[in-house]
Order: C-alpha cells, then structure tokens, then sequence
C-alpha cells in the first residue's frame, strides 16, 4: 500500500507531465495558426468534438474500473489486494485516482485533437 506521501508525489509527478504536454499541445496549435494565416471553420468544431468523446469515454471507463475496484475491495476486505497499492478506502487514494482520471481524461481531449490536425495538414 501507498503511504499518503507516496501519493502526493506521484500526484505531483501526474501534475508536472499534464502540464509538459499542455504546454507541448498548445505550441503545436500556435506553430500552425502562426504558419497557416488560419482562420477556424466547422472542421475545427468537429475536431473538439471528437476530442471531447475520446476524453468522455476513458473518463467513463476509468470511473467505472474504480467503482469496481472499490466495490472489491469493501465486499472482500482485507483478502482483495488491491492493484498498484491503491487502496481505494482511503481518501487520499481514491482523490488521486478520480484527479488522475480527470488528467487522463483532458491528456485524451488534447491529443485526439492535436493528431486528427496532424492528419488534417498532411
């Protein structure tokens, strides 16, 4: 099992690398608008779009892995091991993996739209 410092480091390391690739989408974005003269039109809506689903879906799914997770571990107790030494009883454990899947969520968002303007400008 974690220990509650054990957490809050690796949250803040989920933290840092959400930031490292915010910052890598957002010079991506401003190359091709600074490149292209661009101006937004309905490809860009649908592109969000897609972002957002992509990111609605792992949020979904990821949610719904820790209720089971969590519903295993109040059912068997101290006979369930849970995975990653997440104990999901905890609080501290369970803000870090709802704040992770809410990362994960938005990293999905960013890149579902950063690769569909890739595949855009080839």
């Amino acid at each position: 099992s974690l220990s509650a410092g054990d957490v809050v480091s690796l949250y803040v390391w989920v933290i840092v690398a959400t930031i490292v690739g915010h910052i890598i989408i957002a010079s991506i974005f401003a190359v091709r608008v600074k490149n292209a003269g661009y101006e937004r039109d309905e490809r860009d809506g649908d592109i969000e779009r897609k972002g957002a689903r992509n990111g609605f879906w792992i949020v979904s799914i990821l949610i719904n892995i820790i209720i089971f997770m969590l519903l295993m571990e109040n059912m068997f107790g101290d006979a369930y091991r849970p995975s990653l030494g997440l104990s999901l009883t905890d609080t501290s454990h369970m803000f870090f993996a709802l704040m992770t899947t809410m990362f994960l969520g938005d990293i999905v968002y960013r890149a579902t739209m950063v690769l569909a303007y890739r595949r855009d400008a080839v």
